[in-house]
This record gives C-alpha cells, structure tokens and sequence, in this order.
C-alpha cells in the first residue's frame, strides 16, 4: 500500500497553490513538502510527477526525511524522473537513517524481492523488524511472514540491527539500542550470539564492563559447546573477572576448548595445554578479537511468490 502526505486541508485553492509557489521558492520546507504533494496528487493544480519530483526533491535536500522517501518511491517506479532503482534505496536509506518507518519498511520490501538489490532475507527481516519498532503498521504483517517464512532468522536480524546501532551508519549511533536489539538475539539465537552480546557487554556502557552477565551467557552458550565461551569464562576465572581469580578452575575451561578442537589463533596456544596456558599469565585483552569471530549459520529458503508494495 502507497501512502502520501495529504495536504493540510484536503484541497488546495488556487490562492493557497500561489503562496506556497512563492514559499517553495524561496526555500520553504514545508511549502516544498506541501506543493510537492500537491502536484502528486493533482490537488488544486494539474497532477504533474515532474514537479512533484522537484518539491520533493528540493525538501529532501534539505533534509526532509518524507521527502526522501518519497524521492526514492519516484526514482523506483520511474514518474518524475527515470527509473533508477539502486538509487531509490539511497534516498530511502537517507530516511532511515533518521527514523522514518515506511523507508525502512521500503528497505525490508527491496530485500525482500532483490529489487534494486540481492535478495537478502535476513536484512529484509531487520528492516522489517525496524519499520514495525517505528510504528509502520504494514511492517506487522510482514514481521509474521518473515517468522512463518524465514525460520532460524529471527536473531539473526536482530544482532543485524544491533550491528547497524554500534556502527552508526544505517542508523543513527546508539549504543542503548544496540544493546536492545543484540539481547533479543541472544535470547533467540544460539550461542554465537550469546558469547557476541557477552563480548559487547565487556566494553560496558559507562566504561565499566558487566562482568557477572558476561560469565552467565558464556556459561550458557558452553553449554551448547561453543569454544569461544570456554575461552572467555577461562580469561574471567584467570584473572579474577567478576569472580575469585581461580587458576585450577580457569585451566579447566582452557582444557575444554581444547578437547573441542579449537586453540584461539594468536594468543599462545599452538602447542600448548589449556593448563599450560592457564598458568602461564599471558596479559588478559577484554577485547580479544580471533576467539570472538562468529560464526553464521546458513539457511536455506524457498523464494516467495507474494511481494510486499512499498509504502
């Protein structure tokens, strides 16, 4: 479903067409939106996707995030300017970026279908889960299909989301949020996401990392026998993270990531035991990096029929 901004009253007079000519001019905000909208729709002047397209475009560059969006429904179904659907998603990423809902559900549509882009389920889910978050109402349905379609998707959409709050490039930067979003993954998903929470929770909002919380996911996701959670209760134990430095009990765990197969590569442990290592005293990194890789799972999805209409 397409939604427009309707102008204030409906029905523009002629006389209301001159003054927000005259305002649009001289680089009214909201006399660009407004005339814009009403060559759109035709509402008091002759419908014209030309210039719609130019008070549109003149208020997006300006900033406007509805007129960015719109900008980018035009480019991606041709009127006003010609068709161009790459660049759709640019003008809709611009919305984003500051809230906008029905450009995020646009970015959820366009990975959904590959339009103007690879088909992308997990970022279609994201961006769904996003535009529902904003408040889009037609993002609902589409968050029940990716769960009924994409199974398995879910956290991984939202340790997307969390990823675009950290970077502060899609989105702008929160670490709050990213926080948000990387706990519904890890409350989803499997232990990657649990031990990827935990490495985000060393760095701590305020500077202080939250010890206690990290040691409980990673002992959640050893649990299910992922080496990087060993790995990190073993540095915690090692030296007195949150618990009582503990050597003996910090080379038990070193010992199970080995017996798993896997030695974290730059960190000593070629050749070495996990008891070795745990008495050895190598300087502990709050941030190591090789240990803390994750490690996607792949799914495999039957392509839909049904498509979303952008909004």
């Amino acid at each position: 479903m397409t939604q427009t901004q309707s102008s204030p009253s409906g029905t523009f007079s002629p006389a209301d067409i001159r003054q927000l000519q005259v305002k649009a001019e001289a680089g009214d905000l909201a006399a660009q939106l407004n005339l814009a909208t009403a060559y759109d729709k035709g509402d008091g002047v002759p419908q014209s996707d030309k210039q719609a397209m130019r008070w549109y475009r003149a208020a997006a560059d300006q900033g406007n995030a509805t007129a960015q969006n719109s900008v980018g429904l035009m480019f991606r179904s041709g009127r006003g300017a010609e068709q161009d659907k790459v660049e759709a998603l640019k003008w809709y990423r611009k919305a984003a970026k500051q809230g906008h809902a029905n450009a995020m559900f646009n970015l959820g549509a366009a990975y959904y279908n590959g339009d103007g882009t690879g088909i992308d389920d997990t970022l279609a889910y994201a961006w769904f889960l996003l535009a529902q978050s904003f408040g889009s109402q037609a993002a609902n349905d589409a968050v029940q299909r990716m769960k009924d379609e994409a199974i398995g998707l879910q956290s991984d959409a939202c340790d997307k989301i969390g990823d675009m709050y950290r970077a502060g490039e899609e989105l702008a930067q929160s670490p709050g949020q990213a926080l948000n979003w990387y706990r519904q993954a890890a409350e989803n998903g499997q232990g990657a996401a649990q031990i990827k929470l935990a490495r985000f929770l060393l760095q701590g909002k305020d500077g202080t990392p939250d010890y206690a919380e990290v040691r409980r996911l990673c002992e959640k996701a050893a649990k299910m026998n992922y080496p990087a959670a060993a790995f990190c209760i073993g540095e915690l134990y090692e030296q007195g993270l949150g618990v009582a430095r503990d050597l003996p009990i910090a080379a038990k765990w070193f010992t199970e990531v080995t017996s798993l197969g896997h030695a974290p590569a730059g960190y000593g442990w070629e050749g070495c035991t996990g008891r070795e290592r745990a008495l050895s005293k190598i300087t502990f990194s709050p941030m190591p990096s090789s240990p803390w890789q994750r490690c996607p799972n792949c799914h495999r999805l039957c392509r839909r029929e049904n498509v979303w209409k952008r909004n």
